[in-house]
Order: structure tokens, then sequence, then C-alpha cells
């Protein structure tokens, strides 16, 4: 889906310059931020079902986050890639849980009702502030994103650091555009 040759040029620089970061940064500093500048968005409600994703590549890790959450009695699914030419799936995820490798070998929870989050948190390469994310590559969080806005309201954070922000993301016609990106710095929003 992302094969474009600026996107590909952009993926490998912001990688390099993530791991640098993840290698260098005063990490429960910076995560202790990211997750403040989350909450502070208000953006939960008792039965909002929050969809996460389990941190791989040196991805904004969330598992502190995730269980301040689950302890305050708020519904967390995680995604389950079945089939990667199909819409990912989101099963309930609750600290301890029994998890295996998906189909693209991230961990998923096993349990088999399926959910449908209202807001979803987002792991991403790079972003702009406009809201336009850069991921994998593979269109997945793309995909969902369009399917559930067609099926009930949704909201969206990207979850990053400060240092994947570029100045422009190059966008193409399946690129959705988040509602918020949340780094460690601050809160970016495309509601204007």
């Amino acid at each position: 889906m992302g094969g474009n040759f600026e996107k590909e040029k952009l993926r490998k620089e912001l990688k390099r310059q993530r791991q640098l970061f993840v290698k260098t940064a005063t990490f429960p500093k910076v995560l202790s931020d990211l997750y403040q500048n989350f909450l502070s968005l208000n953006l939960l409600s008792e039965s909002t079902i929050i969809g996460v994703y389990w941190a791989v590549g040196g991805e904004v890790p969330l598992l502190p986050l995730l269980e301040k959450l689950y302890q305050e009695g708020h519904t967390i699914v995680l995604p389950n890639i079945k089939d990667p030419t199909q819409l990912m799936e989101f099963k309930r995820w609750v600290p301890g849980c029994e998890m295996k490798p998906d189909a693209c070998g991230i961990p998923a929870p096993v349990f088999k009702e399926n959910f449908f989050p209202e807001l979803l948190l987002v792991p991403l390469l790079g972003f702009d502030a406009t809201g336009a994310r850069l991921g994998q590559g593979m269109g997945h969080y793309d995909a969902i994103i369009h399917h559930l806005k067609l099926r009930q309201p949704l909201q969206t954070v990207g979850i990053a650091y400060e240092v994947q922000k570029v100045q422009s993301i190059p966008l193409e016609p399946h690129d959705q555009i988040l509602d918020y990106i949340v780094t460690e710095a601050g809160i970016y929003s495309s509601l204007h």
C-alpha cells in the first residue's frame, strides 16, 4: 500500500532517528509526560472501548498506561491480525492474559470475542502537525480506521515521540488523518 519511494525513504530515516532516541532518552520522564498529555485530552468515559497497540520495534510502550486504564475499569482491546490481507480484529486485553503472535508476529490476546474500539491509539513512524501519519506501509491502521468510522463514531490518537515529527508527510488517497497526536512534548490536533 505505501510503496511510494518518498515514503520509503522517510520510513528508513525515521526508523533510524527513533532507534537513536530510544537508546538515549530518559525514559521514565518521557513516558510519564507522554501519558499525562494523553490523559489531559479527557477522551475517556467509563464505557469507552479503548483500542491500543502492543509496542514493537521502538514504538512508544503503552503497558504502564494500559495497566492504569484497566485498573480504572476501562475495556482495553488489542489488534489481532489473523490474515494480513483482512481487517484487523480487536480482542480484549487484561493484565496477564494469554497472548500469542498474530499473523504479523505481534503478541495478541487469544480471546474469541471481537470488540469495536471507540477510541484508537495508533503507533506510527512519523507525523506532521496536521495529523498526517506515516506507518509501516502495510495499511492495516488506515483500513481499520476507515472501516470503524463507517460503523460508529471513532476518535484516533497517534502516540509518538516528538523526534518523530516532520515538516510534512506525503499523503495518498487511502491515508487517514488522526484526530490527535500525543508526544512527550505536547498534543497536536487536526480538529480545527
